[in-house]
Order: C-alpha cells, then structure tokens, then sequence
C-alpha cells in the first residue's frame, strides 16, 4: 500500500447532475414561457400590423423553432375601413422570443 486515498469520481457525477438539473430547468422554462406568451406576442404583433384594420377569425399553429425562438403561422380576416365583410386573408410566420418578446417576421402574404 501506499498510502493514497483511493480515487473518487463522485465530484464529477454530482457536478453533471447539476448540470443536467439546470439544463431541465432553463428547458422547462422556456417550454412554458413559450406555451403561455408566444402566441399572445404573436396576435398582437399580427393585429399592429393592420393597424386601422379589423382583424377576425385569427387562427395560429405554434411550434418550437431553434431556441430561445418559437415559430407561429398566423393568419386571419381582414376587413378594411368602410367594408362590412372580410376582403381578403392575411398570413404571416413570425419567430417569438416569449421571454423579451421580440417578434420576427419570417414572412407574410
């Protein structure tokens, strides 16, 4: 014998555990945030950019893009002033970032 403590890897296992914990909950997070916020940040965005514009029959589809982003497909109804009825569809794909709530639009028509 030598006299050295035998070698223990038990620090490490705990520190990759802790990773992993914190990893799960910045992961969690950001599923909820996105769950709750993105599609609210997305209709507003979508109803300002007809501004003076009435808006109905919005549907969106949301969907986790590359993170912090997620991807919304909005689309709608828009009546313009002095019209009674819809005149033509609006569609956009926007990327929200829930937590700032930065929006990008990746493409309308």
């Amino acid at each position: 014998m030598t006299g050295k403590p035998p070698i223990s890897n038990r620090g490490g296992r705990r520190r990759l555990t802790r990773v992993f914990a914190i990893f799960g909950v910045i992961l969690a997070i950001w599923l909820l945030m996105g769950l709750l916020r993105a599609d609210l940040l997305a209709r507003g965005y979508f109803t300002r950019i007809h501004d003076g514009q009435t808006v109905t029959n919005v549907e969106t589809q949301l969907s986790p893009a590359i993170p912090p982003f997620w991807s919304v497909s909005i689309g709608g109804d828009v009546i313009q002033p002095g019209q009674t009825s819809p005149v033509y569809r609006s569609y956009m794909n926007v990327w929200v970032e829930p937590i700032t709530g930065w929006v990008i639009l990746m493409g309308a028509g």
